[in-house]
């Protein structure tokens, strides 16, 4: 299957490779199986926050298919998303905090389902985490504007050059 969707040639200068080698297995009418793996894998992305930050500069518009206003939309999204719940429980009043208090307690819900307890470290991990997202999202989007591309593997790439091989395949999938 790996050859018969033009391996790693296919999806060229795409720093996010792993999601376009899903749609390039769907794009050619193979099916996918999602294996949970629990505690039997463990891959450490990144040592340091630092090191996080600066991995999200290379992904985040290629995960968005280089479109900008895509970008934005994702970013006012994920922001929402993410801290408005925390805003409004301090700062809401009757409904508001209620509904975010609710919304809290769903996404601490999911924390837990993920990981184990303790749920100190989820309520902890999950503002902080949420503004550190954010942060890293936006970041990213503007370091890459004023470079006008990305630092990847040690080179940098024009954003030219990659939006260019965007355009090479069905990038709806």
């Amino acid at each position: 299957m790996y050859e018969a969707i033009g391996t790693h040639r296919a999806i060229a200068l795409r720093p996010d490779d792993d999601r376009q080698l899903g749609r390039q297995v769907k794009r050619h009418g193979y099916a996918q199986e999602l294996l949970v793996g629990g505690e039997r894998i463990r891959v450490a992305w990144y040592q340091t926050l630092g090191e996080a930050l600066r991995g999200m500069e290379k992904n985040t518009l290629a995960g968005m298919d280089y479109r900008w206003d895509i970008a934005v939309v994702g970013l006012a999204a994920v922001a929402l998303a993410t801290l408005f719940p925390w805003t409004a429980l301090f700062f809401g009043d009757g409904w508001i905090r209620w509904t975010a208090a609710a919304a809290i307690i769903a996404i601490a819900a999911g924390y837990l389902l993920a990981n184990p307890p303790p749920l100190w470290r989820g309520l902890l991990v999950l503002p902080v985490g949420s503004v550190v997202l954010v942060y890293g999202l936006a970041r990213a989007l503007v370091i890459t504007a004023l470079r006008g591309g990305i630092y990847w593997g040690g080179r940098f790439f024009p954003l030219e050059q990659l939006m260019r091989q965007n355009t090479t395949y069905d990038a709806s999938l």
